[in-house]
């Protein structure tokens, strides 16, 4: 028997980020590239969460999925994630400068917001165990950030680092 580590959190605040259209991006390149690739890009996005105090909660493939309430809420975990976001952009335009250098194509990624309630603690099973997050019922979700430089510099001046 697994034994219960949880609490309940009323306003959970997770960003999850993916690179867009990583399947075909990476279809004809040798496993070390993608390796290589993936790696470069969580790096980056991993800076930009860790910057605003945030947890990466786990990579997924092409994806992250940072927690910024638990397993302590901070009070500002609403701006800390958006700044978070805004940072990801940020750091992968520097990745993409650095790409075009190399005569390689820019990569996107998707920036979700999740913001409600939700349970945080020790999940899985009695062979493996992770602590995780779980969304609960009336939560708000942002399925993507996109920030183009008008709606970004609205979005910006509130969440100035």
């Amino acid at each position: 028997m697994v034994e219960v580590v949880g609490d309940a959190i009323e306003r959970s605040r997770a960003a999850f980020a993916d690179i867009r259209g990583f399947t075909a991006l990476t279809e004809g390149l040798p496993p070390q590239a993608v390796i290589t690739l993936i790696n470069a890009c969580m790096e980056k996005m991993s800076e930009a969460v860790e910057a605003e105090g945030g947890v990466v909660d786990k990579y997924v493939g092409d994806e992250l999925m940072a927690i910024f309430s638990a397993p302590v809420s901070r009070g500002d975990d609403a701006g800390r994630t958006v700044r978070a976001a805004i940072r990801i952009q940020e750091e992968l335009a520097e990745l993409n400068d650095q790409r075009r250098a190399e005569g390689a194509d820019p990569l996107s990624v998707g920036v979700g917001i999740n913001s409600g309630r939700a349970v945080a603690g020790n999940m899985g099973s009695s062979n493996r165990l992770n602590y995780n997050r779980a969304r609960r019922g009336g939560e708000s979700r942002v399925q993507a950030l996109w920030l183009g430089p008008r709606r970004r510099n609205l979005l910006v001046g509130g969440y100035r680092r």
